[in-house]
């Protein structure tokens, strides 16, 4: 039945996006949106673009219950009669404080710092006893290296390291008595050092994203006690959903598998509890998070994000005995430096202009009941690859809002315009070249106007956005950078060839 059941999410998750996925809107997008970034339980989901720093803080919760070997419950008494005590319930809180920062366009460093609580309550004939640890965890530290940034598909692949910074040898009194090493499950640390590598490839539409990842925790040798948890595989799939602008949900499937401890500490007596024994831990487990992703695009908030999920075990098989989860919830709040903007709809364009050809506005025929606006409907391509509409007059002023106020005298609070720009830039001021692809690229000819349709997204220089024709192949030649609402500037990879 479990298997069956998990069958059907994983299809629906994959099948469901398909017809959305084939429908998608032809235009550049990236845009920050509820479902932008994975769910909150997913770690390394993507890059940071290029100068932008972002930092998130997660709390997650596991709960245990139930003694399980393999697939099978068992009761307490069962395991009293080989320990001397049986673990009754199990809990486990995890607060990360997490920062990244996007090195480049293709790369991104990223620093994880847990704070960890364990608790457990044991039982034997005659008493129940709970003891709890906390401290610092292992810090984990990340690249991501970017494969395929190109919408709506990227694809990256970490590789990353957990620094033994946790405690291994914490002790605490846990069944009467003094003062002793603590079972393997109430340490903070690993006392070792391991590979964290992981791949990951999400694809996105108007609708909402599809994800899958892939990676794992392998443990470089034991530690100074003579063991090691054991390596772990972990594989999700995510399917979000955005609801509106603001708020979108998620399904997730995670699946873990993780090895046996190796080695044993010799300061715990494996006959105490299952706790104290390294072959009993271990097994495969499957969830199916729920979850809800909110992007606060306006007000004090903007550019925040709460991410929220409930964790929901679907199948457990353990190497026993062992506590199984019970539920478990993550919670996690981010935000950027530098970096996401507000996004408007796009509007559909006309038809692709050639490369290096300069594109004309896009006149737009106002609703018949909405009143004749003082000036003509002119589209401005912003720098998020999307259009909004604003208003020309006779003697060239630009009218913006419902009440057509001239540009120049509508303030920065009036009005906003989605997406990051280079005027300004020290390097777009002082003419310095553009580097993509590892080529570089110079200015070329006087500012202009473009058509968002005829665009897409490539990349981004300095946390600019970069684009290219539609029309345009790989190795590209010319590149469109944004320099203020509207205005855009072609740079050239054949004139920094003939100037270099």
């Amino acid at each position: 039945m479990i298997r069956s059941s998990l069958t059907g999410l994983l299809a629906f998750a994959l099948i469901v996006p398909s017809t959305p996925l084939a429908a998608q809107v032809a235009t550049s997008d990236w845009s920050p949106r509820p479902d932008s970034h994975a769910p909150a339980g997913v770690v390394a989901d993507r890059l940071a673009p290029a100068g932008v720093l972002n930092a998130r803080f997660q709390v997650t919760h596991h709960s245990f219950q139930d003694l399980v070997i393999g697939r099978e419950e068992i009761a307490p008494v069962v395991v009293l009669q080989d320990w001397d005590y049986a673990p009754l319930s199990a809990e486990r809180q995890t607060a990360v404080a997490e920062v990244s920062y996007g090195v480049a366009s293709w790369l991104s460093l990223m620093t994880r710092i847990p704070v960890v609580r364990s608790e457990v309550q044991l039982a034997n004939n005659n008493s129940i006893t709970t003891t709890s640890t906390s401290g610092l965890g292992d810090v984990e530290v990340y690249s991501l290296f970017g494969l395929h940034d190109i919408w709506p598909v990227r694809a990256h692949v970490t590789a990353g390291v957990s620094i033994p910074t946790g405690p291994a040898d914490q002790r605490g009194v846990l069944t009467g008595g003094g003062e002793s090493i603590l079972p393997y499950a109430l340490q903070s640390g690993a006392g070792t050092p391991a590979l964290l590598p992981s791949a990951t490839l999400v694809t996105e539409n108007e609708y909402g994203t599809v994800g899958f990842q892939a990676g794992g925790r392998y443990y470089l040798g034991e530690n100074d006690r003579e063991w090691a948890p054991g390596h772990l595989f972990n594989a999700n799939v995510f399917m979000q959903y955005r609801f509106n602008d603001w708020m979108g949900g998620s399904l997730r499937v995670e699946y873990t598998r993780q090895s046996d401890i190796s080695g044993a500490d010799a300061g715990l007596d494996p006959f105490v509890s299952p706790l104290h024994f390294s072959l009993a831990s271990g097994g495969t487990r499957v969830r199916v998070p729920v979850g809800v992703n909110v992007y606060f695009a306006e007000g004090a908030l903007r550019g925040n994000r709460l991410q929220a999920e409930l964790l929901v075990p679907a199948h457990s098989a353990l190497n026993g005995p062992q506590l199984r989860e019970s539920w478990g919830a993550s919670v996690s709040w981010g935000f950027s430096f530098g970096g996401e903007r507000q996004v408007t709809q796009p509007t559909r364009a006309q038809a692709p202009i050639q490369r290096g050809e300069v594109a004309r506005p896009v006149a737009e025929t106002p609703a018949e009941e909405a009143p004749a606006p003082a000036g003509t409907p002119v589209t401005l391509c912003l720098a998020t690859g999307e259009s909004v509409t604003v208003y020309r007059t006779a003697d060239g002023r630009t009218l913006v809002g419902a009440d057509r106020i001239p540009l120049e005298e509508a303030g920065g609070a009036a009005v906003v315009f989605p997406g990051n720009y280079a005027e300004g830039e020290g390097w777009f001021v002082q003419d310095e070249p553009v580097e993509f692809e590892e080529r570089d690229f110079l200015r070329s000819g006087g500012e202009r106007e473009l058509d968002c349709a005829d665009l897409i997204r490539v990349g981004a220089f300095n946390a600019v956005p970069l684009f290219v024709s539609r029309t345009s192949e790989a190795p590209h030649e010319w590149l469109y950078v944004p320099v203020r609402p509207g205005i855009w500037q072609l740079y050239s990879a054949e004139l920094a060839r003939v100037r270099g």
